[in-house]
């Protein structure tokens, strides 16, 4: 609610859930953009179904609102989520990375990605164990802390394994401010802490998918932050 002039309380339209905001607006403007680009560009790898998973499970928009960004019924908003919920589950066996050095996030972080379907082959607290875990495990995907256990940095493990081969990685951290100086090349996955469960289970499945798409053209996929 806010408080008018007059002195009473009446429902602040930004905070209505279902309803058109000035943020509906702007993400439906921003939609529009991205569209043009692809008109002049070429295919953008982030189909309606994959736009309405983000749009609900990261940036917080209900059904009703998605669907008035993407302009789609509320109906159709909902057999893109069922969709989406059936390429999670084919999604399912892919080997994951925790570089994490406090035990009950690591922990939480396993149990969220074993949920999903996926192996987690190894949870590593220091730049040495997630090189060598890495380099052991092969994983398909990597979720990592900027600040570990030694004082060691996730971001330099990270370039180390990438140097040895692709792989996409979540960065999950307190100081996302550590990643985006402008300074060197940003994170194309970034989660800040405290997270929500929604957004980690959503950003994995995208970067998976956006992984298999580019690993198909040879491109280089867009930034997605929660």
């Amino acid at each position: 609610f806010r408080l008018e002039v007059d002195g009473g309380l009446v429902p602040n339209p930004d905070l209505t859930r279902g309803r058109s905001t000035p943020r509906v607006a702007l993400y439906r403007r921003l939609l529009e953009l991205i569209t043009l680009l692809q008109d002049e560009n070429g295919p953008i790898p982030t189909p309606a179904k994959r736009q309405a998973h983000l749009l609900t499970m990261i940036e917080g928009f209900d059904k009703a609102q998605a669907a008035e960004i993407l302009n789609v019924s509320t109906g159709e908003v909902e057999d893109m989520l069922e969709e989406v919920q059936s390429d999670i589950a084919r999604q399912a066996g892919a080997r994951a990375l925790v570089i994490e050095d406090e035990p009950l996030i690591a922990a939480h972080l396993k149990l969220q990605l074993r949920q999903l379907g996926h192996e987690v082959v190894g949870i590593a607290a220091t730049l040495t164990q997630a090189i060598e875990k890495a380099l052991k495990g092969r994983p398909d995907i990597i979720l990592s802390d900027v600040q570990l256990a030694d004082g060691s940095s996730g971001i330099d493990a990270v370039d180390k394994i990438q140097s040895t081969f692709d792989v996409p990685v979540i960065f999950i951290t307190a100081y996302p401010e550590r990643l985006l100086t402008g300074k060197r090349p940003e994170p194309l996955f970034l989660i800040a802490k405290p997270y929500m469960e929604a957004a980690v289970r959503a950003t994995v499945s995208h970067a998976l998918f956006l992984d298999s798409y580019f690993r198909g053209t040879n491109e280089s996929p867009s930034p997605v932050s929660a």
